[in-house]
């Protein structure tokens, strides 16, 4: 069973760790971590920050990946930004992924690195929803429409409205919980409106 991610490991060219340490320790504020003997022969350094774990191993003949790349969550993110402009770095934004601000840089040797971070919920509401229903039964000639209470009416189209609005907001910033709660919400809302239909029919 899969439980973790232990580290991710980029390449560089020889000679170049003193260029490497500068940038991930003194720009993006990651510790170096000492190698194993036997490995640290090989040269390269190892770098972390928390639960990130950044692996730069020498690679003869080496060629940065024009692809692949690692994705670092942060927080304030413009920070980030402004630090690694300000040491040269390119900054490249980029909007296509729902519920987050990133951007693409670069390390001193060419490594592709995104940079995420999460926008709050409320920021990634796309606005009013409207929630469309079918009308509470079908009236046949003759028969007499019954109606849902205005109160409960309202109460129940507002856990649907609010129950959709937070599934929505939990799928785009990939919340799992919080879009199995705004289900649940709905669910109590079409149950509510449910029950006010049965009650008005065995009024009549």
């Amino acid at each position: 069973m899969l439980t973790a991610v232990d580290h991710v490991q980029l390449a560089a060219p020889p000679g170049r760790e003193h260029l490497l340490r500068a940038f991930y320790t003194d720009v993006l504020g990651m510790t170096e971590i000492p190698k194993p003997p036997a490995l640290a022969a090989r040269g390269g350094c190892w770098f972390r920050a928390g639960a990130v774990h950044l692996h730069l191993g020498i690679e003869d003949g080496f060629r940065p990946a024009r692809k692949a790349h690692p994705g670092l969550r942060v927080t304030d993110i413009q920070a980030y930004a402004d630090r690694l402009a300000a040491g040269g770095a390119t900054v490249t934004w980029d909007d296509d992924l729902p519920g987050h601000r990133r951007f693409y840089s670069q390390d001193p040797v060419g490594n592709r690195l995104e940079f995420l971070e999460p926008m709050p919920q409320a920021a990634v509401c796309p606005g009013p929803i409207t929630v469309t229903r079918r009308s509470d039964q079908e009236v046949r000639p003759g028969q007499e429409v019954s109606t849902v209470s205005g109160h409960q009416k309202a109460k129940a189209k507002k856990e649907q409205i609010k129950g959709k609005a937070k599934e929505i907001g939990g799928r785009a910033t990939h919340d799992l919980p919080a879009e199995a709660e705004g289900r649940l919400e709905q669910s109590k809302g079409d149950a509510r409106q449910a029950k006010e239909k049965t009650k008005d029919i065995f009024k009549h």
